[in-house]
C-alpha cells in the first residue's frame, strides 16, 4: 500500500462518506495517523458489480462494493499494523478479491460471507496476508 501524498490528501478525504470527513481531516491534519491507498478488486466477477467487503482500519469500518476494475480506496493507516477485510455480500457466496502490493497484484484466499482476512502492513510498503484459520502468507509466496 502506498501513502497518500500531501497533494492527494483532500481528494482522499472526499472519498470517505461526508459524515466522517471532518473527523478524518482533523485526525490527519493533527498527525494522529496518515492515509494509505488500498487498491482492490473482485477477481471472479462476471457482472459489473461484484462482492461487497468491509474494511476495518483502527476504529473505522467502511463497506465497499468491488467490481472487476481496480478501485483505489483511502483508508486510515492502522495503528495495529493490520487491516481486516471481511466478505459481506456475494451473489455466489464466495468472496474473491485481489489487492496490490506495490505494483504486484495478489489474489487473496477465497472467503466465505462473514469470514475475516487480516492484511498486515509492513512499514516498508510490503503486504502480508493471514486469516484466522492459517499461518500468515507473505505476498511472494502467492506468486
Amino acid at each position: 500500500m502506498s501513502v497518500v501524498a500531501k497533494d492527494e490528501i483532500e481528494a482522499a478525504i472526499k472519498d470517505f462518506p461526508v459524515g466522517v470527513q471532518p473527523k478524518i481531516r482533523k485526525d490527519v491534519t493533527s498527525g494522529k495517523y496518515r492515509l494509505l491507498w488500498l487498491t482492490a478488486w473482485d477477481w471472479d466477477v462476471a457482472v459489473e458489480l461484484g462482492d461487497t467487503v468491509s474494511i476495518l482500519a483502527n476504529d473505522y469500518r467502511r463497506f465497499i462494493q468491488l467490481n472487476s476494475h481496480r478501485t483505489r480506496i483511502a483508508i486510515p493507516d492502522p495503528q495495529s499494523g493490520s487491516i481486516e477485510l471481511r466478505g459481506e455480500v456475494s451473489e455466489d457466496g464466495i468472496i474473491a478479491i485481489s489487492v496490490l502490493s506495490g505494483s504486484q497484484p495478489i489474489a487473496l484466499p477465497r472467503m466465505a460471507i462473514g469470514q475475516p482476512l487480516r492484511i498486515n502492513i509492513d512499514r516498508q510498503e510490503r503486504v502480508t496476508v493471514s486469516s484466522k484459520e492459517s499461518r500468515p502468507i507473505v505476498g511472494s509466496e502467492l506468486q
